[in-house]
């Protein structure tokens, strides 16, 4: 009996260190996958690097990076619903974490859901009432909604806080022009170059920033990559740790 007491401990213990060992080596693949799947996008090979990110997710389905990355490669390739899946389960996982309400409020913007994408971006704007990317938002719902004028005013709001955006002040100028031939443009081709402009606008939101500079230089950022796809890779190059998961509570259960 003595024996077998001293026996079981030792066994407990062992068998605790093998299950750490293997959700080490677990971990340590994940990590691996991921760094293959950042290089393939950074390399602008997205269909491979979006393979190799679910196949970190298969291993571990709440990885942020993996999940974080994923969402932005569906962005950049115009997968809007499959990102915005992304993002929602993100949000899940991680409420209100860093720059995802406001990838969920663009998403619902390109797929139509302008109310949904409003809302939200109010949410963001009443938080942080400088937060150029929200307020360019919220000038594209007012544009996607029929309200010209509105738009033009949250645009110019965002010039005025970021006067240096280049992309931004071309688009309120020709919002603002009387042009015959603009004014003639079919309303859906009108909308399609203004959607892109201002996804490349809120792009501009992060690569004018001192941070995303010193990161572009310091990652030898590719200049052939559009301005959505250097915004996300950058948005990727600031995650350093996991973002604490939320938890739920057990319920409390009084004593009888």
């Amino acid at each position: 009996m003595t024996r077998m007491r001293r026996i079981f401990p030792i066994g407990v213990i062992a068998f605790i260190v093998a299950c750490a060992t293997i959700e080490a080596i677990g971990l340590e693949d994940v990590a691996e996958l991921y760094k293959k799947g950042f290089e393939l996008q950074h390399a602008g090979k997205l269909k491979p690097a979006l393979a190799v990110y679910d196949r970190c997710l298969e291993q571990d389905p709440t990885n942020y990076k993996a999940l974080f990355a994923s969402a932005t490669v569906y962005y950049a390739m115009g997968d809007y619903a499959k990102a915005l899946a992304r993002f929602e389960k993100l949000l899940s996982f991680y409420p209100d974490t860093g720059r995802i309400p406001l990838y969920v409020a663009y998403c619902r913007l390109h797929l139509g859901k302008v109310a949904e994408a409003k809302a939200a971006l109010d949410r963001i704007v009443v938080n942080r009432p400088k937060d150029v990317a929200a307020i360019i938002g919220l000038g594209w719902a007012e544009y996607l909604s029929g309200n010209r004028f509105t738009a033009i005013s949250y645009f110019k709001k965002a010039l005025a806080l970021q006067p240096g955006n280049k992309v931004l002040a071309g688009t309120v100028s020709r919002l603002e022009s009387t042009d015959e031939e603009y004014l003639k443009e079919r309303k859906a081709a009108e909308e399609q170059r203004l959607t892109s402009e201002l996804d490349n606008a809120i792009a501009e939101v992060s690569l004018v920033r001192a941070r995303a500079r010193a990161a572009r230089a310091a990652q030898r950022m590719p200049e052939d990559r559009s301005a959505v796809e250097k915004m996300a890779l950058l948005d990727l190059m600031q995650v350093r740790e996991e973002p604490k998961k939320k938890v739920r509570p057990y319920p409390f259960v009084p004593h009888r």
